[in-house]
């Protein structure tokens, strides 16, 4: 691994990490001394947003969640909304200010491995919150330009996450990235963009794409890990604590396997999975998916005693699907954006994405789980576009109650 230039303990992955970084965020030595200043107003925010909730009664959550069930929002849901804006009116001031500065990281300590403390992520999923609720506020009001500058700000919060190599960050990422595309969904519904506007918000969905941040986070993911089997077997214990029940029975039998190297076997057996994975995170899904499930298909042939590779490794099986979704959503924002702009020059949406190209679009946007353009439909002066999602199975822009059942859908009325 170190011959490929991959590190292999803590220490060489602080180094690592800080050029991956850097590299990823296209940082000069100058950006990385400004930075400080945008790591300073990120630790504002994690402050501001680590005390109780100031709008007593009312999960902002539930509140967005409305239109997605509802098809609307209703006049009290808005007011609350707008309850939420003024109470956190600092912290929206510290988002747009941070939106226009260098990127940065958010400071952590990678020699605590799996027990690193990770306060920001909580707090920057809150903040893609608070900017969707600023953006669906800003567009029922009429001023998009408002609306807009909530969707910048909030691609300038996930930034961060984008270029920080932990498997964390980057499920935290997703799930900001699809907050992100419903706010986008949801000023639509409401208000209409100019050209110029749609234009930024089409480069905003393109620039959240990082092919190599899954490979990253891997990599990471395998320093903390062989730290963990530095310290076999008692960490199959800490990581599985009902195995110690019943009198510690296993225990003998964990230090006489360990002696007799059955934990360097699994070592080993773990760094192929990884470097299989690693290797596979870069390929289309459907390939991808077919080397992650040979792993997991490995990884039920049951043992006498419990090996670490069985308690590390299930919990990445799902990953790519998770990345395979963000990527789908990260093109219908493109796409939608595409549309948007065709309208505003046509009168009305396109009937087929392919009007698009090359005018609007370089080409048409490919659903990473079956390589085919992303679906498409007219719905009157509306349309939707859609993934076929993880099932692979076209259900006609029909969304499930989990994305496995049903389409990823991006729908815009016909009625605005």
């Amino acid at each position: 691994l170190r011959a490929q230039g991959a590190p292999v303990s803590v220490a060489e992955l602080q180094a690592w990490q800080a050029n991956t970084i850097a590299v990823s965020a296209g940082q000069t030595p100058a950006d990385g001394a400004r930075a400080d200043d945008t790591v300073a107003r990120y630790l504002r925010i994690v402050e501001l947003l680590s005390g109780d909730d100031r709008v007593p009664n009312a999960n902002l959550g539930d509140l967005l969640a409305e239109r997605s069930e509802e098809g609307a929002f209703s006049p009290e849901t808005l007011q609350l909304l707008r309850d939420y804006l003024a109470a956190y009116a600092e912290v929206l001031d510290l988002l747009h200010e941070t939106a226009v500065m260098p990127v940065a990281v958010f400071p952590l300590d990678y020699t605590r491995g799996f027990e690193m403390e990770l306060p920001h992520l909580a707090a920057f999923r809150s903040s893609v919150r608070l900017l969707r609720a600023e953006a669906i506020v800003a567009a029922v009001d009429g001023t998009p330009a408002r609306a807009f500058d909530a969707l910048a700000a909030t691609t300038a919060i996930i930034a961060p996450l984008r270029v920080e190599p932990l498997l964390i960050s980057q499920l935290v990422r997703a799930a900001c990235e699809a907050i992100l595309l419903n706010a986008f969904n949801d000023t639509l519904a409401h208000t209409a963009f100019d050209a110029e506007q749609l234009q930024a918000i089409q480069r905003l969905f393109e620039d959240l794409r990082h092919p190599g941040a899954l490979a990253a986070a891997l990599m990471t993911e395998r320093v903390f890990a062989l730290e963990v089997f530095r310290h076999e077997p008692q960490a199959v214990a800490a990581l599985q604590p009902g195995l110690a029940e019943g009198g510690g029975a296993f225990a003998p039998l964990r230090l006489m396997a360990n002696a007799y190297g059955w934990f360097s076997g699994d070592r080993e057996h773990y760094l192929d999975s990884m470097e299989r994975m690693i290797a596979a995170a870069s390929l289309p899904y459907p390939e991808a998916e077919a080397v992650y499930n040979d792993i997991d298909a490995r990884l039920q042939q049951s043992t006498l005693l419990p090996a670490l590779s069985q308690v590390l490794l299930p919990a990445l099986i799902r990953v790519p699907s998770t990345m395979a979704q963000n990527e789908a959503r990260q093109l219908q924002g493109m796409a939608a954006a595409a549309v948007e702009r065709y309208r505003l020059d046509h009168g009305t949406p396109p009937e087929h994405l392919e009007a698009l190209v090359p005018e609007y679009l370089v080409e048409l946007p490919t659903d990473p789980f079956d390589g085919q353009p992303l679906r498409y439909q007219r719905e009157g002066t509306g349309y939707v576009v859609y993934s076929i999602g993880p099932n692979k199975t076209d259900n006609g822009g029909v969304a499930g109650a989990t994305p496995p059942e049903g389409d990823l859908v991006f729908r815009v009325p016909e009625t605005r």
